[in-house]
């Protein structure tokens, strides 16, 4: 019998789907951009129950990083810079959002699927004349990209992030998933 399945398992997986590069195909620095739209959000004021506002609308920016490869598996960091003007409470609102994290993934060839880490800051502008209003906050998501040449990468990703006790001891919250789709050079 192991003589039947073990020759099986070794073609399955030197099979081109299977198969892994045998250089650092995905090391080096990148530069970015990258538009999502958000699939659930909300924003709560915890000390009103049952009050919550939904975080509609696209939003975009840059990111930069680096990725470093030992064999088949990659790992690396990126700083995201983000902008959206939501819907909030009938009034369009300005946020940014800043986010560093790491990356770590497995090389499959032209393709890397990733999962990303880390800490965000998320501020509403002064859009409504009350000042800026802030918060630190964690995400974590998954991703993949696509190489479509040694310079130029594609993906999507899907991020969950989560941010609470804005500005100073104030107790609203948002937590938020947001699908994007990017665009990286690597140089």
């Amino acid at each position: 019998m192991n003589r039947i399945v073990l020759p099986l398992v070794a073609m399955a997986l030197s099979t081109p789907a299977f198969a892994q590069s045998t250089g650092d195909t995905w090391a080096g620095n990148y530069l970015g951009v990258q538009l999502g739209n958000r699939l659930e959000s909300s924003f709560t004021l915890d000390s009103a129950p049952g009050l919550e506002e939904e975080l509609d609308g696209i939003q975009g920016g840059g990111h930069f990083g680096f990725r470093r490869q030992r064999d088949a598996f990659v790992y690396g960091a990126e700083i995201e810079f983000l902008v959206s003007e939501p819907d909030l409470g009938g009034t369009d609102t300005r946020v940014t959002t800043s986010r560093i994290g790491g990356t770590f993934g497995y090389d499959l060839g032209r393709f890397l699927p990733y999962g990303t880490a880390g800490i965000g800051r998320m501020t509403f502008q002064d859009t409504i004349g009350f000042g800026d209003t802030s918060s630190f906050g964690t995400f974590g998501g998954l991703g993949v990209l696509y190489s479509l040449g040694q310079s130029t990468d594609i993906g999507v990703e899907a991020v969950r992030e989560s941010y609470q006790n804005f500005n100073e001891g104030a107790d609203n919250s948002v937590t938020q998933t947001t699908l994007s789709a990017q665009f990286n050079i690597n140089f």
